[in-house]
């Protein structure tokens, strides 16, 4: 199902039996429970406390996100059965360095497959190549074999920068006709291209982390990247599964003129989406991310590596 995304200021959200009234300049909106499955809000809103209720009873979340895609707050539903004993299940198998080598070995390894795919994406449908076709087929069978020979985290975080450095590569390439775009740079991000992987990457790691938690698991307990503050560390890991994909997408958007550098605002930090393009990128990503098998990666990895002995 479909994830709704509200992005324009101003507007009020309440219930009426099993549906959201979005109202917007006198507008009605009328949206059954049944048909979408977390409410998004983007934007300064009203929303009532009925609304909320009935959401969460309907095991639906809320999520609300400053207008770069931060997570600011999650209103979730009620469990129907205790977390308690995966939780501690989870702490213990993650403090084990061994097991937490094997799980980001079986990251990377499923991380450079979906990249080989989208590099060979990016080759069919881009006029640049940063690699020729025959180097990209042996992208995963090379890695793969650099993979099972580290034995540390420290190189195994090495490995993980080089497949996205060639990922940033070849993106660069793709978009190089309409769009400049030299290295990933974030909090706050430097131009109009990192400004919309920012908030691409945001949206993920905000419904990773309620997917997490659907499965009794605790996002703040991770086991590839170093917790700092209030991060969610294991969405953080969980979404390297997705980056290959999410960063292909956000390629199809560029290239696509869907947004315009006039659709960017300057600040003294940053570079700011305006209204406007965050309403277009939303219904994008909802479409093409947020339906079909996009997040199918995730769920495998959480079945058949994560869950083991949980």
């Amino acid at each position: 199902m479909r994830n709704i995304f509200v992005t324009t200021h101003g507007a009020s959200l309440t219930k009426r039996k099993y549906e959201l009234i979005v109202t917007l300049n006198s507008k009605k909106h009328t949206i059954p429970f049944g048909s979408f499955s977390n409410l998004f809000i983007v934007a300064n809103v009203k929303i009532s406390t009925p609304l909320i209720k009935a959401l969460t009873e309907n095991k639906k979340s809320v999520f609300i996100l400053k207008s770069n895609g931060t997570l600011t707050s999650m209103i979730l539903p009620p469990f129907l059965n205790s977390s308690a004993r995966r939780r501690v299940a989870q702490y213990k198998k993650f403090e084990d360095e061994s097991i937490k080598i094997f799980m980001i070995k079986e990251l990377l390894r499923r991380k450079s497959l979906l990249t080989q795919w989208t590099l060979e994406k990016f080759y069919d449908f881009s006029e640049k190549h940063y690699l020729e076709k025959n180097i990209i087929k042996s992208f995963y069978r090379c890695t793969k074999d650099w993979i099972e020979k580290s034995s540390s985290i420290a190189a195994l975080r090495g490995i993980d920068g080089y497949i996205m450095n060639t990922l940033y590569d070849h993106f660069a390439q793709s978009i190089s006709k309409f769009w400049e775009f030299e290295k990933r740079s974030y909090n706050p991000p430097k131009n109009e291209v990192n400004s919309v992987l920012s908030l691409v990457y945001t949206y993920t790691y905000s419904i990773l982390t309620s997917i997490i938690i659907s499965y009794n698991l605790d996002p703040y307990c991770g086991f590839f990247h170093e917790k700092h503050g209030k991060h969610a560390v294991l969405a953080s890991d969980l979404l390297e599964l997705l980056r290959p994909g999410l960063i292909f997408f956000v390629a199809d958007i560029l290239n696509s003129r869907y947004i315009e550098a006039t659709d960017f605002k300057k600040t003294r930090k940053s570079i700011l989406i305006k209204q406007p393009a965050l309403k277009v990128i939303s219904k994008l990503y909802s479409e093409k991310v947020l339906n079909g098998s996009f997040f199918y990666p995730v769920s495998a990895f959480i079945h058949e590596i994560m869950l083991r002995g949980l």
